[in-house]
């Protein structure tokens, strides 16, 4: 290749690279102009910068308690003392003949029908609350018209009178929805239990007012369900109760059973609606449902006899152990109530059916069971009862002494030290143990007590039933405390556990004032030689293990 050849490439090289350099240099001014429009805007300067004025708090309104007690409280009071002095005007007038029994009832009709229209009137005219609680008396003089014609001057039969009733919650019910006013509802809710306390009557029906009072609050349970009124779902609940207690207290005892069914319908129907949940309102149904249960208990067991409380216990411990294996599947919260309730369905039902101290072991059982599933399904609940029932059975068997190796006392002890174990080993898994080494610690102290006091109890009925001499009887109970007190130190060491350790030295220095305040006074002078030797023996053991660990240490 020539010299011209070489001349003429190099120019077309410079060429290509002048070229490519201009298309680098378009590139970057192109990245360049892109990232300054991407590039949001600079903040202004704090001088510049316009500050909002705060929000000045909103002052709340004073309370009008001249309006709240004159226009609420005022009228919703007055009205029962109206209503009350109706009931005494039927039964005066009944009393002396002033009126036949068609015009009183005619009366009554006239005056509950004139309460609708006042009432009406005044919610137009913008009374509400005084018209509404004229709307709710107008029920509940409905209803007491109505008791009237049954009770008092017998005019309709019980099933005639009993649905003319619920014709008249029916209509309280209506006037309530219409208004979307729960204080109407509330207030036709106690007038309707209070009346059959209010009409006296010689022969009251009691299957009647059994069946008013569980439809009267199935509507209202109902109703308050629908409109999600929390405090008519209370107030219905709690009413029924004071009601049934009442009356109840008035009547023969043979006549108690039909109490407890109105109970159950009313347990029945709010575990139905707890399950469906149609209030958005679980934890305050919780409290509702398992205050029902309790109270549910508490009627079937005075009002039933044993065969048919223990059956009512074990059919609320199958339905609610099924709908925990239900909400199980769900995760909801319900589960945190339906598993205590069917835990303690079953205690109640072998506490029942069983005596007291052949239970005691299978309760413990049955509190580490209750506090395993309690973790398996994050209940905290489920595991503070089962907690609660395990303590409370360890109290009942520590307090429980044995006096043979064969007897129910002394299997109970083995399932508490056996309960006691797996229960530690299902608590170490758990994260708060993990995290709570003291707890840890206060539960292994506790085992090493626990078992000291079953291994000196064991020593001294074996040496009791044996017939030996009190000498001996001392000396075996001494040596087992100190042999007691070595293990726990050599396990200690073993397992650097300084509590441990610590224990076992206790319980040497325990076993030597034993000796020196009570054994001295009991034993023979060769029985103290040999529990003097055999404890000197042990301090010098000891002490030696823990130069060894010492030395292994440094």
């Amino acid at each position: 290749m020539t010299d011209k050849q070489r001349i003429e490439q190099l120019e077309l090289r410079v060429i290509d690279l002048q070229r490519e350099a201009r298309e680098l240099k378009t590139l970057i001014e192109e990245l360049k102009y892109e990232k300054e429009v991407e590039k949001p805007a600079a903040p202004k300067p704090v001088s510049q910068q316009v500050k909002k004025p705060p929000l000045a708090p909103k002052e709340a309104k004073p309370i009008d308690w001249e309006k709240q007690i004159g226009q609420v409280w005022l009228p919703r009071i007055f009205i029962f003392v109206l209503l009350l002095g109706v009931i005494w005007a039927f039964k005066a007038a009944s009393d002396y003949g002033l009126l036949n029994n068609f015009v009183k009832i005619g009366i009554g009709f006239f005056a509950a029908i004139l309460l609708v229209w006042l009432g009406n009137k005044q919610i137009k005219e913008s009374r509400i609350a005084l018209g509404q609680v004229l709307l709710g008396g107008s029920v509940v003089l409905l209803l007491i018209v109505t008791f009237s014609m049954h009770v008092i001057y017998a005019m309709v039969p019980v099933l005639v009178a009993l649905l003319i009733n619920i014709a008249w919650i029916g209509l309280g019910i209506y006037f309530s929805h219409r208004h979307e006013s729960e204080p109407l509802a509330i207030v036709t809710a106690v007038g309707g239990y209070l009346i059959p306390f209010l009409l006296e009557s010689t022969n009251p029906n009691i299957l009647g007012f059994i069946a008013f009072e569980t439809i009267f609050y199935i509507s209202l349970l109902l109703f308050a369900i629908k409109k999600r009124y929390i405090i008519l779902y209370h107030v219905a609940f709690g009413l029924l109760h004071v009601t049934l207690l009442a009356g109840s207290l008035l009547i023969r005892p043979s006549d108690i059973e039909v109490f407890s069914i109105a109970i159950l319908i009313q347990h029945i129907i709010l575990l139905v609606t707890f399950s469906m949940d149609r209030m958005n309102r679980i934890e305050q149904q919780m409290g509702t449902l398992f205050t029902s249960f309790i109270l549910t208990v508490l009627w079937i067991e005075v009002s039933l006899n044993d065969f048919q409380y223990e059956f009512t216990l074990l059919g609320l411990f199958v339905v609610y152990s099924l709908l925990s294996l239900y909400f199980w599947k769900k995760s909801g919260p319900r589960l945190s109530l339906t598993l205590p309730v069917s835990t303690l369905s079953f205690l109640f039902f072998l506490a029942s059916r069983f005596n007291l101290e052949d239970l005691v072991g299978i309760f413990l059982i049955q509190a580490v069971l209750a506090i395993y599933v309690g973790i398996k399904a994050t209940s905290k609940v489920q595991q503070l009862l089962g907690a609660f029932i395990f303590i409370i059975a360890a109290l009942m068997t520590i307090g429980d002494r044995f006096y043979y190796i064969f007897s129910i006392e002394y299997l109970n002890w083995l399932i508490l030290l056996g309960t006691f174990i797996g229960l530690r080993l299902l608590l170490f898994k758990t994260v708060f143990v993990k995290e709570q080494k003291q707890f840890t610690q206060i539960m292994d102290i506790l085992f090493t007590l626990l078992l000291l006091v079953f291994t000196s109890l064991t020593v001294s009925v074996i040496t009791e039933n044996l017939w030996l001499s009190l000498n001996i009887q001392y000396m075996t109970v001494s040596i087992v405390w100190a042999l007691y007190a070595i293990s726990c130190i050599v396990l200690g060491a073993k397992r650097n556990n300084k509590v441990l350790r610590i224990f076992g030295i206790g319980l040497l220095f325990v076993t030597l004032g034993k000796l020196l305040l009570i054994d001295l006074a009991y034993v023979s002078i060769f029985i103290r030689a040999i529990l003097f030797i055999i404890l000197g023996l042990c301090g010098l053991a000891v002490s030696r293990i823990f130069y060894k660990d010492h030395r292994e240490e440094s």
